[in-house]
């Protein structure tokens, strides 16, 4: 059997270890996935990350991780030894390394709730059945719950949940060809006129945002959901980005840089270090206005055209406007800010996309280090 090596979300630095649990058949994960699983003598349950996974030689004792938040991994390799290396080196637990490394919109809550363990007539025992394990109780009840618990009627459970969830709008799109629609508005009757408004709209192809739609149609939602109903669109949800400083995005197209005689003898310079495909520092001086970034943007273009991610790390995010504004319109969309300005949403969506490896450059305040690049 296949065995995880699990570290736990515990506050006592005396259980900050590695723990190893059975990983049933069926269920899917990887090293860097978040699960569920019972911990202590009362088999609490708790978050755990799964830092590696090993054969099973003796299963017998060993408890079972009970599901899996992230079926695929938000924590690469390279990020687990980065939290191993930080729980073995600073004062701090794996999970307090798990939240340096993770945007707080990754994050995940765990709540408790009662779950009855069999069917009952105990209208009481069928109340508490989904019930929030933080419901206030008499003194009376509580004796109960523990008396439910002890003698295994009752047991707790406990569920995840996205601190931040994504961002999704309802779209809507034509079902049926133009043909259709104008057989449809033929026989429409008294609502044609608000209904055709809404497939002009929709008839070029395409979905449209329902609020969008409802704003230039002039009608209410209700019109929308009786033309879902009779089959002429189709209506969805999509996920999209919160995307920060949208309205400072370039179209990406490079301008032709003419390098002056010291940034070409710096780039080459910093270009052969970059090509040793070793570790290695170099110091850029120049004064304020000297043309350092026209070296940045060089250098950047030569990791990108290499299939390589760039990180830029900034010292204060009072330097990030003037430095993004550069990059946006030379790189457009292929470039992520990190920094903690932007709102929780935004931070995270940011995340997503460097994490999917939509983004080739990442710029950031000092946080940005453990950017998934």
């Amino acid at each position: 059997m296949r065995c995880a090596i699990v570290a736990v979300d515990t506050k006592a630095y005396s259980a900050d270890k590695r723990y190893t649990y059975l990983l049933p058949d069926g269920l899917q994960a990887q090293p860097g996935s978040r699960v569920l699983v019972p911990f202590g003598r009362g088999n609490r349950q708790v978050q755990g990350l799964i830092l590696e996974l090993a054969d099973c030689a003796d299963p017998a004792g060993l408890k079972e991780v009970l599901s899996v938040t992230d079926p695929d991994p938000l924590i690469d390799r390279n990020l687990l030894e980065v939290i191993s290396f930080l729980k073995e080196h600073t004062f701090c637990t794996y999970f307090d390394a798990v939240r340096a490394v993770l945007p707080a919109g990754c994050r995940v809550k765990l709540q408790e709730f009662y779950q009855l363990t069999h069917e009952t007539e105990d209208p009481f025992l069928r109340a508490l059945d989904g019930a929030s394990t933080e419901l206030e109780l008499s003194p009376e009840d509580t004796r109960k719950v523990r008396a439910a618990l002890r003698e295994g009627h009752l047991k707790k459970v406990g569920r995840t949940s996205k601190e931040v969830g994504d961002l999704t709008v309802k779209m809507a799109e034509l079902a049926v060809s133009s043909e259709e629609v104008q057989l449809y508005l033929a026989r429409a009757g008294s609502l044609r006129a608000k209904h055709e408004k809404v497939l002009d709209i929709l008839l070029p192809g395409g979905p449209v945002a329902v609020n969008e739609l409802c704003y230039l149609a002039g009608v209410t939602p209700g019109v929308i959901k009786t033309l879902e109903k009779r089959g002429l669109i189709e209506l969805r949800y999509e996920t999209f980005y919160r995307t920060p400083h949208l309205e400072k995005r370039g179209d990406g197209i490079p301008e032709q840089i003419d390098y002056t005689p010291d940034q070409r003898r710096a780039i080459e310079g910093l270009s052969a270090l970059f090509n040793t495909g070793k570790p290695e520092a170099a110091m850029l001086h120049g004064v304020t206005g000297s043309g350092k970034t026209m070296v940045y943007i060089a250098l950047c273009d030569q990791v990108i055209a290499s299939g390589k991610q760039v990180l830029m790390l900034l010292p204060e995010i009072a330097l990030t406007p003037q430095f993004i504004d550069r990059f946006y319109q030379r790189y457009g969309d292929t470039v992520a800010v990190l920094h903690s300005s932007l709102s929780t949403g935004e931070r995270y969506d940011e995340w997503k996309r460097i994490h999917s490896g939509e983004v080739a450059i990442v710029i950031g305040t000092r946080s940005a280090i453990f950017a998934p690049v």
